[in-house]
């Protein structure tokens, strides 16, 4: 879903700027049968449609990239509990417990740090 939100900000964003070549180079004609107003109007209505596809598609981007972190967040603080119990029974040593907090947010880090890599690949991807 998210490659084509992107797909249609792309083509959203193309049409907008072909508008405003076109009117650039039409500008003489625009303004001597006095239709400015008219075109105004469309420009208005051709960047709003682009804004709108592209806060989507950003959005979806951005939920997703929450998604992950708070996901990983109930895992982290799951983990903290079963270790600090496991600590308190004396089955886990508190050196031992610093390392596997230790390892389990290294984790959280790198998988965060490959879902931004595959949001921008997907982005990317999208304008092709």
């Amino acid at each position: 879903k998210q490659i084509l939100l992107y797909h249609n900000s792309f083509v959203a964003d193309e049409n907008w700027i072909a508008f405003m070549y076109m009117c650039s180079q039409c500008r003489s004609v625009i303004l001597g049968y006095k239709q400015g107003w008219q075109f105004t109007e469309s420009f208005r209505q051709v960047h709003q449609m682009y804004n709108k596809i592209a806060y989507s598609a950003l959005a979806y981007s951005s939920d997703t990239l929450w998604i992950i972190r708070y996901m990983f967040t109930t895992v982290n603080v799951l983990v903290l509990f079963i270790g600090g119990k496991a600590t308190r029974s004396g089955r886990l040593s508190l050196g031992e417990l610093l390392v596997l907090l230790k390892a389990v947010d290294g984790f959280g880090k790198d998988l965060f740090n490959v879902a931004t890599i595959v949001t921008d690949m997907i982005n990317g991807s999208a304008a092709i």
